[in-house]
């Protein structure tokens, strides 16, 4: 009798022109928390004040747990030129059954504007698409989060919805807007060629 077969993989690292994407390694858990303390770039997506080497580590623990799994891909971004870990990006909320997940990401402060957000998320969603076999990918984003609206305006998200006192950030109820994307839908983001 012939083993049968789990649901499909990615196949990791996912380069980009700029970025590449791979599992997050215990030595990324310096520049994770690092990142992660600034408020700036925690607030959006609702990460505790204060975040830690030992919660970097926890993270990165539960993301393999993930991988292993096939229930969500957390990777860490670098930079293809020298292998800085600039932010994180992934899928997670996979559901094979109806062929969907949800999709975040966040980049460290010292490198926004730069499209790296776009480019991440763009190369991830592709591999969802083409590789998971996945038809629709959504997101859901504070209304105080432009940048990220944009990036994935940008991809073909659209948006579907406001999920009214979704979320209770600082014992305040927020709403959240929520973006869909269908596979027909996405516009792959290419970074300008350096001049």
């Amino acid at each position: 009798m012939a083993a049968r077969a789990g649901p499909p993989r990615l196949r990791l690292p996912i380069v980009g022109r700029r970025l590449l994407l791979r599992i997050p390694q215990p030595s990324d858990a310096s520049a994770i928390a690092h990142a992660l303390r600034d408020r700036r770039v925690t607030r959006p997506i609702h990460l505790p004040v204060g975040y830690s080497i030992r919660d970097a580590r926890e993270f990165i623990s539960r993301s393999k747990q993930g991988l292993k799994e096939g229930s969500k891909y957390n990777l860490s971004i670098t930079l293809r030129s020298g292998g800085e870990l600039i932010g994180g990006c992934g899928l997670d909320r996979i559901r094979f059954d109806h062929r969907n997940a949800h999709v975040g990401y966040w980049i460290a402060r010292p490198h926004w504007g730069r499209g790296y957000a776009s480019e991440a998320a763009s190369l991830v969603i592709s591999a969802g698409f083409r590789q998971l076999g996945l038809h629709r990918i959504h997101s859901d984003v504070f209304p105080d989060n432009p940048q990220s609206m944009r990036v994935l305006r940008r991809l073909g998200f659209r948006v579907e919805g406001r999920a009214r006192q979704d979320r209770v950030v600082s014992g305040r109820y927020r709403d959240m807007i929520l973006f869909g994307l269908l596979r027909e839908e996405f516009r792959p983001f290419r970074p300008r060629p350096a001049a």
